[in-house]
């Protein structure tokens, strides 16, 4: 992300510096506006914790193929909140996952509070 932020301003400031000539000193506002606020706010949300986004990053997600399904009966169907996780307990356990034992799940982490539900 923060190469992505990086590579946001960078073309903020080529892309300012090639329309100087057509919008003056405004060229600089509105690519910033475009652009260049979307490499800020990357960069600030990369190296400045918490700043933007609240939840930090999970880089050792155990959930990946349950998070999946549960967005795609979300695409495919109608379905409510409630009627997602009834389909998806069962499928998912919360044995089958593993959710009392693993110390890797992150203290925020909203599924294993649905997986324990009934």
């Amino acid at each position: 992300m923060g190469l992505l932020g990086v590579t946001f301003m960078a073309l903020w400031a080529v892309l300012s510096t090639l329309l100087l000539k057509y919008f003056n000193i405004l060229s600089y506002v509105l690519s910033f506006f475009f652009i260049g606020s979307m490499g800020l706010v990357l960069l600030i949300n990369n190296y400045i914790f918490g700043m933007i986004f609240i939840r930090k990053k999970c880089h050792r997600c155990n959930f990946k193929k349950l998070i999946i399904d549960h967005e795609l009966v979300h695409l495919n169907s109608n379905a409510t909140e409630k009627e997602v996780w009834n389909t998806l307990n069962k499928v998912y356990s919360s044995d089958y996952m593993n959710v009392y034992d693993d110390v890797r799940i992150c203290d925020y982490c909203p599924i294993p509070a649905h997986l324990k539900e009934k």
